[in-house]
This record gives structure tokens, sequence and C-alpha cells, in this order.
């Protein structure tokens, strides 16, 4: 589906609600004219959780979502942006349960409005309103590991975390292995 757009705010909608069926793979490109980004955001979300996905991409294989994608019955706070002006959105759906499905609105915008909008990322652009998932990290960020983990840094740095070494995971399964 082709928006006409420029960014003048004009909509349009997605709608794959109704149910769906099982072992389904769906793709739609999403795109606008004139060099604009997508953007999209949505309205309405249910599929089986984690196991039939909605994912997102920029149409040149880069993923906008983490994973697998997004699954489950809360419908995504955010907006998701691609700043090519291409969105892919796919949904797999696997061979047990089904749901309702999802619908999202979307619409063109200022390419310079898309980018990364975390203040910690050391890719962040001030000038982006919607995230298009691009942030990168350092990996010894310790406000970042702060965060993902809750533990605050000792004297000697990171050195107190570490993993468990064989039969010693507490969240493991038989054999403590956590697969």
């Amino acid at each position: 589906q082709r928006l006409a757009g420029s960014s003048d705010g004009a909509t349009a909608t997605l709608d794959f609600t109704g149910g769906y069926a099982n072992d389904m793979d769906c793709a739609w490109m999403l795109s606008c004219k004139g060099g604009n980004a997508t953007a999209l955001r949505f309205t309405s979300f249910d599929t089986e959780s984690n196991f039939d996905f909605v994912s997102l991409g920029d149409g040149d294989g880069h993923k906008i979502t983490a994973g697998n994608g997004l699954s489950g019955s809360n419908v995504p706070s955010r907006k998701y942006a691609a700043k090519g002006g291409v969105l892919e959105v796919n949904f797999h759906s696997d061979s047990s349960q089904t749901a309702d499905g999802f619908a999202a609105e979307y619409w063109c915008v200022d390419r310079a409005a898309v980018g990364c909008t975390d203040k910690s990322a050391t890719n962040y652009d001030p000038r982006a309103r919607i995230d298009d998932g691009s942030c990168v990290y350092k990996p010894t960020d310790p406000d970042l590991l702060r965060r993902a983990f809750g533990v605050e840094a000792s004297a000697s740095g990171w050195a107190h975390l570490r993993g468990w070494g064989p039969g010693e995971n507490p969240c493991g399964g038989p054999n403590n292995d956590p697969w």
C-alpha cells in the first residue's frame, strides 16, 4: 500500500482484525512518496502471546522491532518509523491458537523527524520524534548496564557480575539447563 503523501498529516489504515488463521505468513509494504519517512502506530493488537508475531522492518532488511517482533494483547504504546520511506509489516502465526489480529494507522513524516530518540545512545538524534530502532549503545556504559540489570558498579567495576557454571543456574530446568 502506498500513501500518496507528503507530510501533510493524512493517515491510512492497515486493518488485519476479525481473526486470523493458523500457519499464516503475511507482509505489507507501506511507503511514502517524495523522500518522506513512513510512520506507524498500532490502534488494536491481539495475537497469541509468544507464538504469533508482528515484526517491522525498513524495507532494506533492517529490523525495527527486536527479536521475533511484537506479540500479545497489549497495544504497543510507541510509534514506529522507517526513515527510507518503506515500512515493512510482517505477520506470522504458528499452528496452534489464534486471536483477533491487529490494526494500525500510518502516515508520511519528514525524514528528519525519524531516528534514535534515546538520549543515552551513542547515535541519539535530538531532531528525531519517532524512533526507528537504530539506537546504538556502548557495551560498557554503566547507565545502560544499571538500567538493564538493576545493579551498580563496585570499586572494582563490574567484576562482581558473573554467570553461572554448569549445574549452578538457579533458573534452569532439568540438570539446571535453562533450555
